[in-house]
């Protein structure tokens, strides 16, 4: 598999389940190695206190950035409930897992200076206020980085600079949304499939 992403901008990979979109990015963080079958899917956040968890991004942060960045991604409420703030132990009963886990890794990204981002669709558990507020902190974030993004959502894909199309482990097109609408087949059926689906989710 090869592509090509800008050095400033949002790169959206979509594609259906199985195609290799997990794979690639795990690939392209060096977690893996191309023989492996598997991927973990979960973001890890590894033992130890919430702090020590937000300052892989940047050891330098200060309690004021971490509080901002969790803040800023919508967490730090359910942080400051927990039994002892940033300093919670994670692993334990007080715990996040699932919507707060993905959500701690953005707030991780926020303290880092990485030049590229990568992210498994971080916005597919979140209601709509959330997702607004995660799509705001992606945008902010491409304006002045290279974040590649899994896409299962149309409005992930609708603020992406590009797009790579991924079907059984290839690349089979990549450009911009309304080139692909005209001349690539995959896309069209994710668009149809997604909005089918966007459609539905409306109508309960």
């Amino acid at each position: 598999m090869s592509f090509e992403a800008p050095s400033i901008g949002l790169t959206a990979l979509v594609g259906p389940s199985g195609a290799g979109k997990t794979t690639a990015l795990a690939l392209i963080d060096r977690l893996m190695h191309v023989d492996d079958g598997a991927v973990d899917q979960q973001f890890a956040l590894l033992e130890g206190s919430i702090r020590d968890n937000m300052l892989l991004g940047n050891p330098l942060s200060t309690e004021v950035d971490i509080i901002a960045a969790l803040d800023a991604v919508g967490l730090m409420e359910e942080v400051a409930d927990l039994p002892a703030g940033l300093d919670t132990e994670l692993g334990r009963k007080a715990d996040l897992s699932g919507r707060p886990a993905a959500t701690a890794a953005l707030a991780r990204v926020l303290l880092s200076d990485a030049q590229v981002v990568l992210l498994d669709e971080p916005t597919s558990q979140l209601d709509n206020i959330n997702e607004r507020r995660v799509r705001q902190i992606i945008d902010k974030l491409a304006a002045t980085r290279s974040v590649l993004v899994i896409a299962h959502r149309l409005s992930t894909v609708k603020h992406a600079d590009h797009v790579v199309v991924v079907a059984d482990g290839t690349v089979t097109d990549a450009g911009i949304r309304d080139q692909l609408m005209g001349g690539c087949s995959d896309y069209r059926e994710f668009v149809s499939i997604q909005s089918s689906s966007d459609l539905t989710t409306l109508q309960r």
